[in-house]
């Protein structure tokens, strides 16, 4: 497959890799050609535990292993401020 036959999306928080593998063009000969690589569309999803920024996303593809960097998004401190409060018994 090349690059270009990939589709790599993000939907909530999970990472979505598709595409479709084609058959490769097989010339007529008198010669036997058997083929045992499977063909058509594919889909895989993959559960991330962690919001991603998906601005930053990169995929690269080459020598048929896909690489995906996804930098997950700085964590928000949250501050919490305890108030004393007077309650009449």
């Amino acid at each position: 497959m090349k690059a270009k036959d990939f589709k790599v999306s993000l939907l909530d928080r999970k990472l979505v890799i598709s595409g479709a593998r084609q058959l490769p063009e097989v010339k007529t000969s008198r010669s036997f050609h058997q083929v045992e690589i499977e063909t058509g569309e594919f889909r895989v999803e993959f559960a991330l535990s962690k919001p991603v920024d998906a601005e930053k996303v990169t995929a690269e593809y080459q020598n048929g292993i896909m690489q995906v960097e996804l930098p997950y998004l700085p964590q928000r401190s949250v501050q919490v401020v305890s108030n004393d409060v007077n309650t009449k018994d």
